[in-house]
């Protein structure tokens, strides 16, 4: 293993960290005595140099102060080479003092680290709260009902909820919802299921949205859970419309056995589209005409079924909804 004054250091910012991980093993602190950008840095020990009393004014009534500062020896210098790399020069490895056992006394290492200050300023802009407590708490003043779970952690891996008004909407009517998921790329990571229901005259309305920690068949036999709670006891949709997820489409069938599950037209299209250059290869041609088949025959069956789902063969209303400044808030 190379020594300090033997190995090139990528970048200034390498060179620090190497040697505070090295200074910490063995319960000291450093920091940086004097800079200069792209040129060279000067470690010493945290505990180098003396008190000096910048209050000149108040000299006959100094407060009698124990400082840290002992005037540690310890020093090295990191210099930049022509060659671009960073090299360590040894002053000084000697300490004039005991090593520390416990590394809290030292000021840098009490210092919050950039994802403490991130949630510090959260809290300070809640209020003191944390950022799901906030949350929740609007939730509340707005007249949302909401679940939420959390994992071993305590960190916060669903949430569902639904308005008042959008409640007794989807209590009123209950035959035919729209499911599909959006703001993948929210801040949080976290997919939402947007649920939107349709009304006797066709009309669309928010029935209610979750929060999910991923798009796995768990997570939606939650989500549909708690929106099974909404319609109450033994009270099956007559027919929910998703595109070709899988998981969600277990979850539905674990839920709702007794719904029928309509996939979108327009993502069978899409699959047509797709898989169209394919049906003329001789090769691979026979899977993607039977797989196009079958979507038309599916497409064509449903046209034919009769069944009371207001002629509704998209998700389209759910990706052209928009869900509000709240939910948008919470999305981002």
């Amino acid at each position: 293993m190379l020594s300090l004054t033997e190995k090139n250091f990528q970048s200034r910012e390498d060179l620090l960290g190497i040697v505070r991980e090295i200074a910490l093993k063995q319960g000291y602190a450093t920091v940086i005595r004097r800079s200069k950008a792209d040129k060279y840095v000067i470690i010493g020990c945290d505990r180098g140099g003396n008190y000096r009393n910048t209050n000149l004014l108040l000299e006959d009534k100094k407060r009698k102060t124990a400082s840290r500062l002992i005037n540690c020896p310890f020093e090295i210098w990191g210099k930049k080479k022509q060659e671009g790399f960073w090299k360590v020069d040894i002053k000084n490895l000697s300490h004039n003092h005991d090593p520390s056992t416990d590394m809290s006394g030292h000021p840098y290492y009490r210092r919050f680290s950039e994802d403490e200050i991130l949630r510090i300023k959260q809290m300070t802009m809640a209020g003191g709260r944390t950022v799901v407590q906030a949350l929740l708490d609007e939730l509340g003043q707005g007249g949302f009902t909401y679940n939420i779970e959390y994992d071993q952690n305590d960190h916060l891996t669903h949430l569902f909820f639904a308005h008042s008004i959008s409640i007794a909407m989807t209590k009123s009517y209950s035959n035919v919802f729209v499911m599909d998921c959006t703001y993948k790329t929210n801040k949080y990571k976290m997919p939402l299921l947007d649920i939107i229901g349709v009304s006797s005259f066709n009309t669309s309305f928010y029935s209610c949205f979750a929060f999910m920690q991923k798009e796995e068949e768990e997570d939606y036999v939650w989500a549909l859970s708690m929106f099974s709670k909404l319609l109450g006891i033994d009270n099956h949709p007559v027919a929910i419309i998703s595109d070709r997820e899988l998981a969600l489409m277990k979850a539905i069938e674990s839920v709702f056995p007794r719904t029928t599950n309509i996939l979108c037209v327009w993502h069978i299209e899409k699959n047509i589209l797709t898989n169209y250059s394919g049906l003329h290869d001789f090769e691979n041609g026979t899977t993607n005409r039977v797989s196009c088949q079958n979507d038309i025959e599916y497409s064509e069956h449903l046209a034919d079924s009769g069944l009371h789902h207001f002629e509704n063969g998209t998700t389209n209303r759910v990706s052209c909804q928009d869900e509000g400044p709240l939910v948008h808030r919470i999305a981002y």
